[in-house]
């Protein structure tokens, strides 16, 4: 999760992503910069998104989600504090498929 701003351009390739859908589940980290509790998400509170080559992506304060590339791989200039709170492992949805569908969309590369 976010704490602050972050700018992401795409420079080459394509990055891809899964995040969490509507408003950010809190813009309040704590001192220990702690994400959000997302055990009681399912599948559908998050969409994947593709960013290509030349489009830009503002991550803003509380904003929950988990990049990745495929095949094509990517390029970026990150504008980024270099703060950011870590879902503890124990926070994350069950069944762990934000991993499970980065591996699955990534096989299937055509």
């Amino acid at each position: 999760a976010h704490p602050s701003i972050e700018v992401i351009y795409v420079a080459k390739g394509v990055m891809h992503e899964l995040r969490l859908i509507g408003q950010a589940p809190t813009q309040d980290f704590g001192p220990q910069l702690e994400g959000p509790d997302l055990r009681n998400r399912t599948k559908d509170a998050f969409a994947h998104h593709a960013i290509s080559q030349g489009e830009m992506l503002v991550n803003e304060i509380g904003s929950v989600h988990q990049s990745y590339t495929k095949g094509e791989g990517c390029v970026l200039l990150c504008l980024w504090s270099s703060a950011h709170a870590d879902i503890p492992c124990d926070h994350m949805p069950k069944a762990s498929f934000l991993n499970q569908d980065i591996e699955e969309t990534a096989t299937t590369i055509s």
